[in-house]
């Protein structure tokens, strides 16, 4: 009889601490919400620190082609300069040639200006006044020498000035080049000055991003940790009770031991404690189920 008395309270007090702590328990449905919303702030997080981690990557790859293509503009600015001055050399080497072209075209031109202003006679005087035959073939040959002499000559010189010439014109077309390279060079080192600008500003926007998400798996933490302590709370709380509730007849010297005086509130936060106890059809022991459907 006792024991049933038993039964009848908790089954009274079950069903009332159930509408009472639905409304002033966490639940375990809302502990698990709770917690599929931190891990979903978390991985956010987790994305936003990768995305934030890949940017800084893409950075130091971007500094270092920076310093590739600075190292490439000093390059070119070195082999600019040499050139430069492999030009002004080769333009003086070409005006001492043309001078000296010059010169020695003066004293070809002399030389036939002074046959035609003396005619003929001047060769013919020379050959004339031979004393024999040998002399006469050994002037002539003379004369031949210095005037191929002063054609060689200037055509030796001509050559040179046509191999210099050339040199220069290989000079300015390489320094051309140069100059072409050095300016792709500053484009392209512009352009990775801006694409780092760009980066750092999408840095500071995943910092930011990243800044939010964290204070919102704090939030999240802080409110699961909040929900795990009130429930801990509760239970620890909880006077404990040892009841033995049995269908049949119970032993005359079955007790009932208690650790609080017996009130609403000891009651309920006791029956908390068996919140989720499955139905169990004659059961009559919240340890392993039971069945009230005859108190309602």
């Amino acid at each position: 009889m006792k024991n049933t008395i038993k039964t009848v309270i908790f089954a009274v007090a079950l069903t009332l601490s159930t509408q009472v702590l639905a409304s002033a328990t966490p639940t375990s449905n809302d502990t698990q919400i709770q917690q599929n919303q931190l891990e979903q702030n978390k991985n956010s997080l987790k994305e936003a620190q990768d995305k934030r981690q890949e940017l800084e990557l893409s950075i130091e790859k971007l500094d270092n082609q920076i310093e590739d293509y600075m190292m490439k503009i000093e390059e070119n600015k070195k082999s600019i300069a040499k050139t430069e001055n492999d030009i002004n050399t080769t333009k003086k080497q070409i005006t001492q040639v043309e001078e000296e072209v010059k010169n020695q075209q003066e004293v070809l031109d002399q030389r036939v200006r002074s046959m035609y202003i003396n005619g003929q006679a001047s060769y013919l005087k020379i050959l004339l006044e031979s004393e024999n035959f040998s002399d006469l073939v050994t002037r002539a040959e003379a004369i031949r020498k210095i005037i191929g002499i002063d054609k060689e000559i200037i055509s030796d010189l001509n050559d040179k000035k046509s191999e210099v010439e050339e040199k220069k014109s290989s000079l300015e077309v390489k320094y051309n080049d140069l100059l072409a390279l050095k300016t792709e060079n500053e484009d392209k080192l512009t352009n990775l000055n801006n694409n780092i600008a760009d980066q750092k500003k999408l840095i500071e926007e995943a910092k930011t991003q990243e800044k939010l998400l964290s204070s919102k798996v704090d939030e999240s933490q802080a409110l699961v940790d909040a929900t795990m302590n009130e429930v801990k709370k509760i239970r620890e709380e909880a006077p404990k009770y040892n009841v033995t509730p049995s269908r049949g007849a119970a032993p005359a010297n079955t007790t009932t031991s208690t650790s609080a005086p017996i009130s609403d509130n000891n009651i309920i936060a006791y029956a908390s404690n068996f919140l989720g106890t499955p139905y169990l059809w004659g059961g009559t022991s919240p340890s392993t189920g039971f069945d009230c459907s005859g108190f309602t």
